[in-house]
This record gives structure tokens, C-alpha cells and sequence, in this order.
């Protein structure tokens, strides 16, 4: 019975310790990259604009065994293998700016964001700023989620930037 109390004071303590940590970390995540193309702004705005042009460079509407249908121009929604529906909604703020919001069986899971400017220099250069906001919940492993997810989105919004230029120079 001792032995017992000890590893039950023992498992509240740590788990006390890992909420408390946890309500120092920051309930949101945002993570933002940009890139420099070679194309017209009006180029970039229509093809980040027309969600039917993602395939050609977002790996997430990339699978072949994944049927996507898409609404329009700017809704695509698709069944994953455990049958929840994604939907990737897009919405344009201004002329320079769009905004996606990506919901799981109609709940939010983040938004997501492109802004688009010409280069001033007259070079030519288009710069996309995309960015990924993701509110996180109170609970200890959403937070201890939200320090390792960073670095994933951080990779997934580098390599995507990095097909979006290569296909919109290449066409």
C-alpha cells in the first residue's frame, strides 16, 4: 500500500510539474516563409487564387489515391483513410492577399495565408509571403505538439514555396 501512495504522489508531482511548464509555452503557433519569383504578381495572385492550381504544387492535393472535389475555385475537400472530411476553404482579402482556412469534419484545424507583392526595384521579382497560424488548446500536449509542429510546418511550407516557383516559372 505504501509502494503504491509513493508512485501515485510520484505520477501527480510529475504531472503537476509538465502542466506547469506547459502554461509557459504559447498557445499559438505561427510560422512564415517567403520566396522571390520570376513572374507577375497578377500571375501569382490568380494561380494562388484558383485552388485547382495547387496540385500542380502542394504536396497535401498531391496523393493519386485521394479523390479531391473541388467547389468552384476556391474549395477543395477530400476523405481521408479514416473517413474524416479535410476542407481547404479560400477567401481573397484584398487584391495582394488570400487566406485559407483548412477545417476537419467542419472544425477548424488552422488558417493559413499568402500575401503577394511586386519587388520595388522594377526587377521584375514577385515576393509571397505564406504564412500558418494554429491556435492551440490549455492542454499540456497540445503545447509540447505545438514546439515539435513548428518545424514541420516550417519544412512543408519551404518545400511547397520551392514547387510553386518551379512551376509557375515553368509555365
Amino acid at each position: 500500500m505504501r509502494l503504491i501512495k509513493q508512485i501515485l504522489i510520484g505520477f501527480t508531482g510529475i504531472g503537476m510539474i509538465i502542466l506547469i511548464i506547459s502554461l509557459f509555452l504559447p498557445s499559438h503557433v505561427r510560422v512564415s516563409k517567403s520566396i522571390l519569383l520570376s513572374v507577375s504578381k497578377d500571375s501569382v495572385s490568380n494561380s494562388l487564387s484558383q485552388i485547382q492550381t495547387w496540385q500542380h504544387w502542394n504536396p497535401l492535393l498531391q496523393d493519386k489515391t485521394t479523390a479531391y472535389h473541388f467547389s468552384g475555385d476556391n474549395k477543395v475537400s477530400w476523405k481521408t483513410d479514416d473517413n474524416k472530411t479535410n476542407t481547404i476553404a479560400l477567401e481573397r482579402l484584398s487584391a495582394d492577399s488570400i487566406i485559407a482556412v483548412i477545417t476537419t469534419d467542419n472544425k477548424q484545424v488552422f488558417q493559413s495565408g499568402f500575401n503577394v507583392v511586386k519587388n520595388t526595384d522594377n526587377t521584375g521579382l514577385t515576393k509571397v509571403d505564406w504564412w500558418i497560424a494554429e491556435d492551440l488548446k490549455w492542454y499540456p500536449w497540445e503545447k509540447f505538439y505545438g514546439l515539435f509542429s513548428e518545424s514541420l510546418k516550417e519544412t512543408y511550407i519551404d518545400n511547397s514555396l520551392k514547387s510553386l516557383k518551379q512551376y509557375l516559372e515553368s509555365k
